[in-house]
C-alpha cells in the first residue's frame, strides 16, 4: 500500500482483489482518511474526524469485504449488472447553487407532451426553478400550452422569467449563418437576426451570436467570400483543424459586431435602436476538438480579437466520467484547451464567460450505449450519475463562469435525445428531477 496525504473530507479507499481482478470499496467514511498500510492480510490506516485522530483497520482475510453503510443516494437508478462493488451516490455539494442553469427545449421538443416542457422550467405560478436559462430565438413564437404568466408563447414565458423574477435569460440566434463562395450571405444577415429579435421581443438583454460555427459551418470551402463595409473578404479552408477556418470565423463575427453596432446607432426606428443598445452581445461558442490544429496552434489563438470585442465569451463543456472523473464528479475538460491568455483573462474577470451547454460527451454516450440517465464507472474509481457530476462541476469546476446551462430539457432530434431531461410522455428522468431540486 502507498500512503498519501489529502486535505479532503471525502477521501475514499479502494482495494484490488487479485482473485477476481476487480476493484472493491474499502471505506467511504465521511472523514479525512490517510496513510494506508498493509500488514499481511490486514489493512491499517488513520482516520481523523472532528479533529480526533484514530487508527482503524480491516481484516481482508483473502476475500472481498462487505460494503460499509452509506448515506442514501440523491437519485434512484436501476442497478447495473457488474462484479464491482457499487457504493451509493452521496451528495458532496451544498444544497442549491446560484450558478445553476438550464438549456430549454429545442424545436418541436416544446410540443412533446405539451405543456410538460414548460412545467420543467417553471412552477405552476410561473416562478422559475433555475437562475440561468438559454433559449433559441427560433423557438420564441412556439406555444407553451399555458396563458400568462407561463405563456401563451415561449417568448412570453421567458419574458416572465427575466422581467418578473430577474433571472438571466440568454437568447441564442439560430440557425447559424455562414458565408459561401457566391457571396450571397453577409454579416448583415446576422445583423437582421438581431433586428428581428429586437422587433418582436422587448425584454431581451443578452444575445448569443449563433452556435458552434466550427461545426455548423461547412467542413470545407473554397473561396468563401462576403462583402461588408465596402471590403471583400475571401477565405478558403479544408477541415475542422484548418487554422484558416478560425481566421474566417474570427473575421466574420468581428464584422457582425460592427454591423450590429451601426444599427444600434443608425436604425431608423428609435425603439429598435434602444432595444439593440440594451443587448449584451455574446460570442458564438465553439465545438471543442480536444487537440491543436494541423499547424500545431491552438484555435483560440485565432479567435482572440473576436473574444476581446464581445461583451461575453461563451463555451461548451462535454466531459465523460471514463476520462474526466475527479473526486466523484467531472472536471472542466474544455478549460485545458484554452490558451494561457484566455484562461488568465477569465480567471481575472477581464473576460466574462458563461457555459451555455453542459452535458456528458455525446460521442462517448453513443460509443457505450449510454444516456444521461445511465450510471458510468469513472476513472476516479467511482460510479457516476449525471446529477452528481453536474452538481460537482458547477460547485468546483465552472472556472469563474457566470452560469452553467445544462443540456437539455427536451428534443425530438434522435442525435440529441440522449441528453433529454424528459421522456416522451413528458415525465422527468431521475437526473433532471435530482438536478432541478438541488
Amino acid at each position: 500500500a502507498e500512503g498519501q496525504n489529502f486535505d479532503s473530507s471525502q477521501f475514499d479507499i479502494y482495494g484490488f482483489d487479485l482473485a477476481t481482478n476487480q476493484p472493491f470499496l474499502v471505506s467511504n467514511h465521511p472523514a479525512n482518511e490517510t496513510a494506508p498500510a498493509l500488514f499481511g492480510e490486514r489493512l491499517v490506516w488513520q482516520r481523523e474526524e472532528s479533529g480526533i485522530p484514530q487508527i482503524v483497520s480491516l481484516d481482508l482475510a483473502g476475500k472481498r469485504p462487505p460494503l460499509p453503510p452509506t448515506v442514501a443516494p440523491l437519485e434512484k437508478e436501476e442497478s447495473l449488472p457488474s462484479p464491482l462493488a457499487e457504493p451509493q451516490e452521496r451528495s458532496f455539494f451544498p444544497t442549491g447553487n446560484p450558478y445553476k442553469g438550464m438549456h430549454g427545449a429545442n424545436g418541436d421538443g416544446w410540443q412533446v407532451a405539451s405543456p410538460r416542457s414548460t412545467d420543467a422550467v417553471v412552477r405552476s405560478n410561473g416562478s422559475p426553478y433555475f437562475d440561468y436559462y438559454l433559449v433559441l430565438d427560433s423557438d420564441l413564437g412556439r406555444p407553451t400550452g399555458y396563458p400568462s404568466p407561463r405563456g401563451p408563447t415561449v417568448g412570453d414565458l421567458y419574458r416572465t422569467i427575466r422581467v418578473n423574477y430577474s433571472k438571466i435569460v440568454l437568447v441564442r440566434l439560430w440557425p447559424t449563418l455562414y458565408p459561401n463562395p457566391a457571396g450571397t450571405v453577409t454579416p448583415d444577415a446576422v445583423g437582421q437576426q438581431y433586428i428581428r429579435l429586437a422587433s418582436s421581443q422587448d425584454w431581451v438583454r443578452m444575445v448569443q451570436t449563433n452556435n458552434e460555427p466550427n461545426l455548423e459551418w461547412p467542413a470545407a470551402c473554397y473561396q468563401c467570400r462576403w462583402v461588408t463595409g465596402g471590403q471583400t473578404r475571401t477565405y478558403t479552408w479544408n477541415g475542422m483543424k484548418d487554422y484558416r477556418l478560425y481566421q474566417a470565423i474570427n473575421q466574420w463575427y468581428i464584422d457582425i459586431w460592427y454591423v450590429v453596432e451601426w444599427y444600434r446607432n443608425n436604425h431608423p426606428d428609435p425603439t429598435i435602436r434602444s432595444r439593440l443598445q440594451n443587448m449584451q452581445r455574446y460570442t458564438p461558442p465553439m465545438a471543442e476538438i480536444y487537440c491543436n490544429l494541423d499547424n500545431g496552434q491552438n484555435f483560440y489563438t485565432y479567435l482572440q480579437p473576436m473574444i476581446d470585442r464581445y461583451d461575453y465569451f461563451t463555451y461548451h463543456v462535454y466531459p465523460w466520467p471514463e476520462f474526466d472523473a475527479l473526486n466523484g464528479y467531472v472536471k472542466n475538460n474544455t478549460w485545458p484547451w484554452f490558451t494561457s491568455w484566455l484562461r488568465t483573462q477569465i480567471s481575472s474577470g477581464t473576460v466574462l464567460s458563461r457555459i451555455t451547454e453542459f452535458g456528458w460527451n455525446p460521442g462517448q454516450m453513443d460509443r457505450t450505449g449510454s444516456t444521461q440517465q445511465s450510471r458510468v464507472w469513472g476513472n476516479d474509481g467511482r460510479w457516476h450519475t449525471f446529477c452528481g457530476d453536474v452538481q460537482g462541476f458547477i460547485t468546483y469546476q465552472r472556472r469563474n463562469a457566470y452560469g452553467v446551462m445544462v443540456f437539455l430539457v427536451q428534443s425530438t432530434d434522435p442525435v440529441l435525445e440522449k441528453h433529454d431531461g424528459l421522456d416522451n410522455n413528458g415525465n422527468p428522468y431521475s437526473w433532471f428531477s435530482c438536478y432541478r431540486s438541488w
